[in-house]
């Protein structure tokens, strides 16, 4: 019994170290990336980390949770970022490229978003989503009236980072701004999603 006893708490032991092995690993991004000071919430659920993929909406506000008691302001920045499959639209007649004429030479969206932060309740908000931002991007760069028609939809892959800064940690949020359903309704087995702004 002593000899099975022995290999058994090895084995236990053994995984134990492989078990935190994989949660730092994953908690660090696959060691690219240290801990952050700080965790953001957002309807209930953490974000801990960078990360990819991630759908935000216009609305949303995100708590920023500080580990430490003393903690610095919030700073918020939201970068253009190339995509895979160029997009390209028209404002007043003239056809841009998001990949040749935009991101280049614009690294800063941040106003367009409607971003405001409160730094007493330590939350960031944003109100516009992705072709709202465009439609303001174009009123205050391009000298246009704001109205942008799109040669194809907009990609659905990671157009902007969004990259929230504390403690003198930054924790990046890249994907793409979404508009939130408004309301679902059933007519004539049709549903009919009604959306508070735009894509």
């Amino acid at each position: 019994m002593k000899k099975i006893g022995r290999p058994l708490i090895g084995l236990i032991a053994f995984v134990l170290i492989v078990a935190i092995a994989v949660a730092l690993y994953v908690g660090t991004n696959g060691f690219q990336s240290g801990l952050k000071s700080f965790a953001l919430m957002r309807d209930g659920s953490y974000v801990y980390n960078d990360t990819t993929a991630y759908k935000v909406y216009a609305g949303d506000v995100f708590a920023v949770k500080h580990y430490d008691k003393d903690k610095d302001d919030i700073s918020v920045k939201i970068v253009p970022v190339k995509t895979k499959e160029d997009f390209r639209f028209y404002v007043d007649g003239l056809e841009y490229s998001w990949n040749s004429n935009i991101v280049p030479y614009y690294t800063d969206f941040t106003s367009y978003f409607g971003i405001s932060v409160d730094q007493g309740a330590n939350t960031v908000a944003i109100k516009n989503a992705t072709l709202s931002a465009l439609k303001e991007f174009a009123r205050a760069k391009l000298g246009s009236s704001g109205e942008v028609s799109l040669v194809s939809g907009l990609p659905k892959e990671d157009m902007f980072r969004v990259e929230i800064t504390s403690d003198d940690s930054t924790m990046v949020l890249s994907g793409w701004i979404y508009s939130k359903p408004d309301k679902l309704e059933l007519a004539d087995e049709t549903l009919i999603i009604n959306m508070k702004g735009d894509l």
